[in-house]
């Protein structure tokens, strides 16, 4: 019973980029729906303008209950991947918003139709598999890092809503996993106080390497560059990211 009710709730299978798991998730139900009508109200009460981290934080109220796998063992890179295929079962590949622009010989914004395809602009960067990393530390000690879950980076994101220059210190802070001393004396940090008295004492350089190491892990791209013609003629370049597509992403369009 409990497996048939698996596959009515969570028919589709997607695998991990991360650790090759296969996590099976389902599609927007009218309950999801209504949910989602409710939070768009609350924002425009608010007057609130749904940036990038308030968009991550309104998938997550509304897409979680759509994941077959418990939190703990979720990792971010794979719930947004997760995102853009519940989005695609829901409503279709392709998403139609508006961007506003400002023009560059004019000083006019303009808005302009455009349209995100799920299935063409979406790219993996990064090394998939790849679930950990050694990293050579000035000292001589070796940091062992890893891919962030769902949880800590959810937790970075609310904890820095006005201060998103920390964020990618907090990144780093909760990728490190333990540390290899140099006379292989291996210690896992085991609370966040041995973690940040050891990251506290990283030179620059130390956390310069790690960034750089952290980039390999394999996470999705979502940035789309068009080149468009203004009104006036001009041709230009814009990009487009998450924030863009927020109130168009679980619209039918």
């Amino acid at each position: 019973m409990e497996q048939e009710k698996n596959i009515l709730s969570f028919p589709y299978s997607y695998k991990s980029i991360i650790s090759g798991e296969n996590i099976n998730y389902g599609a927007f139900k009218i309950k999801h729906q209504k949910k989602l009508i409710e939070l768009y109200e609350e924002i425009e009460d608010k007057e609130t303008n749904a940036d990038e981290m308030s968009f991550v934080e309104l998938v997550e109220k509304m897409c979680l209950d759509l994941i077959d796998i418990a939190p703990n063992r979720l990792f971010y890179s794979d719930f947004e991947y997760l995102i853009f295929l519940i989005r695609t079962k829901s409503y279709g590949e392709k998403i139609q918003y508006i961007k506003t622009i400002k023009n560059p010989v004019t000083n006019e914004f303009e808005q302009i139709p455009l349209i995100f395809n799920i299935n063409t602009d979406i790219k993996i960067k990064g090394e998939q598999g790849l679930r950990e990393k050694s990293v050579p530390m000035v000292n001589g000690d070796i940091l062992i890092i890893s891919p962030l879950y769902y949880k800590e980076y959810m937790e970075i994101y609310k904890t820095n809503k006005i201060h998103k220059n920390q964020i990618n210190f907090d990144i780093i802070f909760n990728s490190m996993r333990k540390v290899i001393k140099k006379d292989n004396e291996a210690i896992e940090f085991s609370d966040f106080n041995s973690k940040s008295e050891y990251f506290e004492n990283l030179e620059i350089e130390d956390f310069k390497n790690i960034k750089i190491a952290f980039s390999d892990f394999p996470r999705i791209d979502v940035v789309k560059e068009d080149e468009i013609t203004t009104d006036g003629g001009t041709k230009i370049k814009i990009k487009t990211n998450f924030g863009d597509m927020t109130t168009s992403f679980f619209v039918l369009s």
